[in-house]
């Protein structure tokens, strides 16, 4: 019974825990959307899936499910030049949309988005105004030509490619590809891209089971600390025993 109710105590902290991906993810996993939370700053999340590459999609496929569905998180598996696989992408503060143009955030403090390469944990926050591109051909698109784009997707959805430092890392990282660090390197392979849409998580409430058990715990703990003696109660005080020859401290000279 005391091992039951130890394991309810310890499970009603894990049960409120939030971070939840729905309609599941072959890219994200729960460590990974912790640093995705971090890196945003609101809490936990419920991020749903919301599109993920198949064969033979093109930019309008992404764009068909993406647009107008408000601040997403687009993930990317892309090969860097050493050939290793790196978990990339972006967070869209705004809606993607068809529009062919850029969207513009004249306003330093309304520089929200940020890329980022999870795989070397890497997060390059916006450091200029063209937060994406939004030409309806092509995939999700951070930052805008002839400058950078500092992390986008080609129409036929096979390839990334990186020009970091215009709207994303600052001039400290102009040039640079986020997805290997590497000076104006080519375009790269990509596998997989799945996009997410972003809402604050909610938790579950605990099953009754758990959360009587847990009430049981907390009453059997009190009745303990209670049936415990005071301090200084017992056992009784003893009173320290006078070596021959020499006055206790409490004698009067």
């Amino acid at each position: 019974m005391n091992r039951l109710l130890a394991i309810a105590l310890l499970c009603l902290p894990l049960w409120a825990q939030g971070g939840v991906i729905v309609g599941g993810s072959q890219l994200l996993g729960t460590s990974d959307l912790g640093t995705l939370e971090h890196w945003l700053g609101d809490g936990s999340l419920t991020l749903t899936n919301i599109y993920s590459k198949d064969p033979g999609d093109i930019g309008v496929d992404f764009h068909a499910a993406a647009d107008n569905q408000g601040p997403t998180f687009s993930l990317m598996r892309a090969r860097a030049g050493d050939g290793s696989w790196k978990l990339i992408g972006g967070y869209n503060p705004q809606s993607w949309d068809s529009s062919n143009g850029a969207h513009y955030t004249a306003d330093p403090r309304d520089w929200s988005a940020f890329i980022f390469n999870l795989s070397d944990d890497v997060l390059w926050r916006q450091s200029g105004p063209v937060q994406t591109y939004n030409r309806y051909f092509d995939g999700p698109t951070f930052g805008a030509m002839p400058l950078g784009p500092d992390l986008g997707v080609t129409a036929d959805l096979s390839q990334v490619f990186s020009l970091g430092g215009w709207s994303y890392g600052g001039a400290a990282n102009r040039g640079r590809s986020i997805v290997d660090g590497t000076l104006d390197a080519p375009n790269m392979e990509l596998a997989a891209l799945e996009v997410f849409t972003i809402s604050a998580a909610v938790v579950p409430e605990p099953p009754p089971a758990l959360l009587l058990l847990a009430g049981l715990a907390a009453l059997l703990l009190s009745a303990s600390l209670r049936r415990r003696p005071a301090c200084g109660s017992w056992p009784p005080a003893r009173h320290p025993q006078r070596t021959p020859g020499y006055p206790s401290s409490d004698a009067r000279r």
